[in-house]
C-alpha cells in the first residue's frame, strides 16, 4: 500500500472512540456479535451501531473490506503473526 494511502488510513484509524476500537478487534478476531456485545458487556444492536460506525469512519463497504484494512494497520487476529510493519494495537489509541 503506499505510503499515502496508508498515512490516510491511520488517521481515519485514529478518529474511532476507544469502543469503536475494541469492537473492530472483536471484528477482527471473528468474533459473531453476540460474542463482541457479551465482552464488552453491551447489547448486540449497540454493537451493531459501532460496527457501522468504524465502517463509516475507515470507509468501507463491507466487513471483508474492513477487515483488510485493519491488517493493513497491522492489526490481526490473536495468535497471528504478521511482520512489523508499524502494527497498530486495536485497544490503543494511535498518536
Amino acid at each position: 500500500m503506499p505510503l499515502k494511502q496508508l498515512t490516510e488510513l491511520r488517521g481515519r484509524y485514529s478518529s474511532l472512540t476507544p469502543r469503536e476500537r475494541d469492537v473492530l478487534a472483536g471484528i477482527v478476531a471473528d468474533l459473531l456479535t453476540k460474542q463482541i456485545a457479551g465482552e464488552l458487556g453491551t447489547s448486540e444492536v449497540t454493537v451493531e451501531e459501532q460496527r457501522g460506525h468504524v465502517m463509516r469512519k475507515i470507509q468501507t463497504g463491507s466487513v471483508a473490506e474492513l477487515v483488510l484494512c485493519a491488517s493493513r494497520l497491522g492489526i490481526t487476529p490473536p495468535g497471528v503473526a504478521q511482520p512489523d510493519q508499524g502494527r497498530v494495537d486495536a485497544s490503543r489509541p494511535t498518536t
